[in-house]
């Protein structure tokens, strides 16, 4: 029988190319009734990320040019994000401050996609 160092490497492999071929996948939403028709055998575990997780994963986002390993999990329908809507305002509220403080132009991150909302 094959120890567990024996699937460490195939494992890590299997999932480094999941996780590379799922992260240029398109962002799926939801539909009109807020629901992930595709996910319907797959009841995927609800995470709950606070304004801090989101902003270090957008930050992230905008400094790699490439979507986190958070979102890519959410978007393959192995995790369902939830988040209040004052944690959403919380984000969208300080955005600009957080890039600016982090060395992350909020300007050049709101074209390239990394900010959803704006100003």
């Amino acid at each position: 029988m094959a120890g567990a160092d024996d699937l460490t490497l195939p494992l890590r492999a299997a999932l480094f190319d999941m996780h590379t071929r799922n992260s240029r996948e398109p962002i799926r939403l939801p539909s009109l009734n807020g629901a992930f028709p595709e996910d319907f055998l797959l009841q995927p575990p609800p995470v709950v990320p606070d304004a801090n997780r989101l902003r270090n994963d957008i930050l992230y986002a905008c400094r790699h040019g490439r979507r986190t390993v958070l979102v890519t999990a959410a978007n393959a329908g192995l995790l369902r994000l939830f988040c209040a809507q004052h944690v959403v305002d919380e984000v969208v509220g300080h955005s600009a401050e957080w890039a600016e403080g982090s060395g992350v132009s909020y300007a050049s991150s709101c074209d390239d996609g990394c900010w959803s909302t704006c100003r």
